[in-house]
């Protein structure tokens, strides 16, 4: 756990060569930038990130560096005359550079201190949600599916199966998973859920995703309508709930549900956990789907423990895994963002057989 500024640089470091590998040079330009100034101690941009983070713990690497590009995104987004309002805006292509002048005045824009204080990282990235359906081809026949989202946020991963969405394998032939009829009940939950009834909320989530990134813009409104819809028809149900809460919840609904398969999906959730709730979560999770063979299956996107390049040198730092009674099963590596997905064809089979 970290505060302040402390081991900020390192983590900045790492995700501006991250942001630079995906092709989106102006984060990696935000964050360098930052650096130098910090280490000058130039401008606002080392005081307002030490009054911001003075009291706030960060447990994952990336957090801090990617709510610093969100809460300047997030007033490029509200106000066209931000000092960065044509580099990081929804009309910039992620290229570019900026100068220390635009950092310093973009930093101590609008209600940036707010955001780096109060806000949290939630990207609701609408392409994971191949995260649950791959896992729910685990189960044959026509019987009821219920989906339990963990650290959901708004619940737009919940409703992906509704958007048409282009993923390819790794040698680029296309990856078709239709909409999931057998899912009748899908619920979310989170935190800090986040409303898209509330424009600043939907705001934020937007904010969240990267300059140049127009089809995950796209995505995610599609959804935000879908969210809309499955919620007003009962199908969708969004709660606030802290992870040292989330197994008894998903008991309950299978206590409940006795005659319905359960399916607990998380994606870049498990990783954000601090490591004395993240030990008994996993364990108590674990437990679970133990007691449940052949019903229940845990499918969790998260950090690669060793990322594997695949052909053409594409190297993928996340992976699929779907953890059934008896073992887990590493059953498909992608990005973070899901558009490229490399499949085990043979661990999915053997995550589809009888636990």
């Amino acid at each position: 756990m970290a505060r302040g500024l402390v081991g900020f640089r390192e983590q900045a470091e790492n995700q501006a060569k991250f942001f630079v590998s995906r092709g989106i040079p102006i984060y990696a330009s935000v964050l360098t930038t930052a650096l130098e100034m910090i280490a000058a101690g130039e401008g606002h941009v080392p005081s307002v990130l030490e009054e911001a983070w003075k009291d706030r713990e960060f447990s994952s690497p990336y957090e801090r560096a990617l709510l610093l590009c969100a809460s300047m995104r997030f007033e490029a987004l509200r106000d066209s005359s931000h000092p960065l309002a044509e580099k990081i805006g929804d009309d910039a292509d992620g290229q570019g550079r900026v100068t220390r002048e635009e950092l310093d005045r973009a930093i101590d824009f609008g209600r940036t201190l707010d955001s780096l204080v109060r806000r949290f990282v939630q990207t609701n990235e609408v392409s994971r949600s191949i995260t649950w359906q791959l896992a729910a081809t685990c189960f044959e026949g026509d019987g009821p599916i219920v989906v339990i989202d963990l650290g959901t946020s708004a619940g737009a991963t919940l409703v992906g199966d509704r958007i048409a969405q282009n993923w390819q394998a790794a040698d680029g032939s296309p990856i078709v998973l239709g909409e999931e009829k057998r899912a009748r009940k899908r619920y979310g939950l989170d935190r800090r859920p986040v409303d898209l009834a509330d424009s600043d909320q939907e705001g934020w989530l937007r904010a969240c995703i990267w300059p140049g990134q127009r089809d995950r813009v796209l995505r995610f409104r599609r959804a935000v309508e879908e969210v809309k819809k499955a919620k007003a028809a009962g199908e969708l149900v969004v709660s606030k709930m802290g992870a040292e809460d989330m197994v008894a919840f998903v008991r309950q609904i299978a206590n409940e549900n006795p005659g319905a398969r359960i399916l607990v999906a998380e994606t870049a959730f498990i990783d954000y956990l601090p490591p004395d709730i993240r030990a008994p979560f996993e364990k108590d999770l674990g437990d679970f789907i133990s007691a449940h063979p052949g019903r229940a299956v845990w499918s969790g996107l998260e950090d690669a423990l060793a990322p594997v390049t695949e052909g053409g040198g594409k190297r993928f730092p996340a992976e699929i895994r779907l953890r059934r009674a008896s073992r887990m099963h590493v059953v498909a590596r992608c990005e973070w963002h899901p558009s490229v997905v490399a499949i085990d064809h043979a661990e999915l089979a053997k995550a589809r057989t009888p636990h």
